[in-house]
């Protein structure tokens, strides 16, 4: 038989979520504004990503995980440091403030992407890859 486990911590709708590549981390995005992470083996949250201002629409883990990005509501875009939860920088995709649908890392972790509600995608190259913002 197949088992499920439920995360609860979220005050919103969950509408994204996204796995470490080793499986053992999972980020998600909510309406309540937060990232949550957390430990899939002990199925508890680790830490709340804070500076969204609005709904999370979208969530990713780059491929090391040493960072997540997120896409909101309001057209910005944050890159965080997965360790401590500190947002490293953010950005605004288009000039529209329409929502950030989907949002991802390149395969090599030196690009954040983008989709908008606006009908554009973005490629923002992080300044030497991962560890210029790893810290």
């Amino acid at each position: 038989g197949q088992s499920g486990f439920e995360l609860t911590g979220h005050s919103k709708a969950v509408y994204a979520c996204s796995c470490s590549e080793d499986g053992q981390l999972l980020l998600s995005a909510s309406g309540d504004g937060l990232l949550k992470l957390w430990d899939l083996t002990t199925l508890k949250a680790v830490r709340d990503f804070t500076g969204h201002t609005c709904a999370v629409y979208s969530c990713a883990i780059s491929a090391s995980g040493e960072l997540a990005v997120s896409g909101a509501l309001d057209g910005t875009v944050k890159v965080w440091r997965v360790s401590t939860g500190e947002e490293a920088f953010s950005f605004t995709v288009g000039d529209s403030g329409l929502a950030v649908m989907t949002v991802s890392f390149s395969p090599d972790g030196t690009c954040v992407l983008a989709g908008g509600a606006d009908k554009t995608a973005v490629i923002w190259e992080l300044a030497l890859g991962e560890d210029s913002v790893s810290g």
